[in-house]
């Protein structure tokens, strides 16, 4: 089973914008009140507590199994409703043949050198297309220089994704072709050697089901 980071779970806040320090969110099958584990890695193996317990700074890791629709409810420290999501649905399932595959990156903080930012392993043979047509991203802090991303299948590099001072995204496959993808391959995002200056960024590349 593979996992997708919900983007707006990252870190929560009050409702007078404080963080949500010690906050809950809770999670359901979408439109009941049947509990929904979620996960706290990106292979779905550590599923998380249900309810969730945000730390002190209103964050925690949260992970939605691909294509699965959720509802989610979220309290402060004194189980008192914040708000609630329905049919939220993260990534695409295996099953979903022939529609869009869909992959969210998402990276907070300053990365280092070559540090990892993130990856994704299929559960489903999924083709992208050439120079990752269809991805698209967008910069919270843009970086001080250009910041490419490499982009790797299995330990090896298909293609970047360059991020301009501008924050604008360039996305690039290896020779412009296609890249194909079975069950169990991994896609990974690294950062560059020099990576400059760059907060965080969220980003979606888009491939087809085979």
């Amino acid at each position: 089973m593979s996992t997708s980071w919900a983007p707006w779970l990252l870190q929560l806040f009050d409702n007078y914008g404080d963080v949500l320090a010690g906050g809950k969110v809770e999670s359901y099958a979408a439109g009941t009140s049947t509990p929904l584990a979620t996960y706290q890695d990106l292979e779905g193996l550590v599923a998380n507590t249900n309810p969730v317990v945000l730390d002190s700074a209103g964050r925690a890791d949260i992970r939605f199994t691909d294509g699965v629709a959720y509802k989610i409810d979220i309290f402060d420290a004194d189980d008192v409703l914040i708000d609630s999501k329905d049919d939220i649905v993260v990534g695409s399932a295996a099953s979903s043949t022939g529609s869009v595959y869909l992959i969210h990156q998402t990276y907070e903080g300053t990365p280092g050198a070559d540090a990892f930012l993130g990856g994704h392993i299929f559960t489903a043979d999924v083709t992208v297309p050439i120079d990752f047509e269809g991805g698209s991203g967008h910069c919270q802090t843009n970086p001080a220089s250009t910041f490419t991303i490499s982009v790797r299948k299995n330990d090896s590099e298909i293609g970047t994704v360059s991020i301009s001072t501008g924050g604008a995204f360039t996305f690039a496959t290896t020779s412009h072709v296609e890249v194909s993808f079975s069950v169990g391959d991994r896609l990974t995002f690294y950062g560059p050697h020099a990576p400059g200056v760059i907060s965080d960024f969220f980003m979606t590349i888009e491939g087809a089901v085979e």
